[in-house]
């Protein structure tokens, strides 16, 4: 029985699975970033790679929202080498009831890691011109 020539094909079968796993950057997109805790109404922004130039959706909890772009994320000015593929999506925060929400992007290429985003807090109530502003108690 000869086992040589297999022990080699092995070995490079299991290095190539090796660099596969650790070497391989995903076509997936990917969430690196979310701000928390987040106001409804409140623009932000999430980090990650993988995202489409312009018909991202991000899903927080049931809500979709649809055809963001993204953007190059830029660190202190100017493109982040280490991050090159990275880049950022801002949308407004819909208005959901305070609690943990998951949190994800869909692209064309498919849906990315899931990420938590905490909503807290009511958004500031709109005051029309003319009036005053309501009446904020402590009881």
């Amino acid at each position: 029985m000869k086992i040589k020539p297999l022990i080699p094909a092995l070995l490079i079968s299991v290095i190539a699975i090796g660099a596969g796993v650790y070497g391989y950057r995903s076509s997936l997109p990917r969430v690196w970033e979310t701000p928390t805790p987040v106001t409804p109404g409140a623009t932000v922004s999430i980090w990650g790679e993988g995202f489409s130039p312009d018909d991202n959706t991000v899903t927080i909890g049931r809500t979709a929202i649809q055809e963001l772009p993204s953007r190059p994320a830029v660190f202190g000015g100017k493109e982040s080498p280490e991050y090159a593929k990275g880049s950022v999506i801002s949308f407004t925060v819909p208005s959901l009831p305070d609690g943990t929400y998951a949190l994800f992007v869909t692209t064309s290429k498919g849906k990315s890691n899931t990420e938590w985003i905490v909503i807290a807090g009511v958004p500031p109530p709109s005051v029309l011109p003319g009036q005053s502003s309501p009446e904020i108690r402590a009881d």
